[in-house]
C-alpha cells in the first residue's frame, strides 16, 4: 500500500522501486496486488515520475496481479488524476489488472475476488476494509516522500 500525499516525483518512485525490487527478492514466486491511496489535492506527478511509474510496472509486471489506484476529491485535479492515471494504463503491460476507484470502498468490493482470480489467495474483504481506512488515514505507514532513502 502507498498512500501520496503530494505530487509523485522521481526521487519518491526510485523509493517504491527500492521496495518493490526488495519485495520481489524476497518472495519470488508470489504475485501481490498493490494499492496507491492518492490523497485530494495530492498534485499531478511529474514527467519523470510518470516515466518511472511506467518502468516499475514493466519491471514487476509478472509479479503483479492488481493494481488499485484510488483518486480522491472531485474537481478539476482529480478529474486530471484520473485522466493521467488512464492514459498510464495505456503504457502498461496487460499482465495484471489495474483500476481506477473513487474510495477504498470500491477496492473493498473489487480487489478481494479479483486477487483471488489471478493468485489463488484469499484476502478477507473486512481486514482489508479495516486496514485501507487506517491507512487512508495516515494510522499506518508511510507515504514515499516521508520515507528515508
Amino acid at each position: 500500500m502507498v498512500r501520496w500525499e503530494s505530487a509523485a516525483d522521481i526521487s519518491a518512485v526510485e523509493r517504491l522501486a527500492k521496495v518493490s525490487t526488495d519485495l520481489a527478492a524476497e518472495q519470488l514466486q508470489i504475485r501481490r496486488s498493490t494499492v496507491h491511496i492518492i490523497a485530494d489535492g495530492a498534485g499531478l506527478p511529474t514527467p519523470a515520475a510518470r516515466a518511472g511509474f511506467i518502468d516499475l510496472m514493466k519491471q514487476h509486471a509478472g509479479r503483479l496481479a492488481c493494481v488499485a489506484i484510488v483518486v480522491g476529491g472531485t474537481g478539476f485535479l482529480a478529474s486530471a488524476m484520473r485522466s493521467l492515471m488512464t492514459g498510464m494504463r495505456l503504457l502498461s503491460p496487460r499482465s495484471f489488472n489495474y483500476r481506477l476507484h473513487g474510495s477504498i470502498d470500491e477496492v473493498v468490493k473489487w480487489l478481494p475476488a479479483e486477487h483471488l482470480a489471478r493468485t489463488g489467495e484469499q484476502i478477507d474483504p473486512r481486514r482489508l476494509a479495516r486496514v485501507l481506512a487506517a491507512f487512508e488515514k495516515g494510522e499506518l505507514g508511510a507515504s514515499p516522500r516521508a520515507a528515508s532513502p
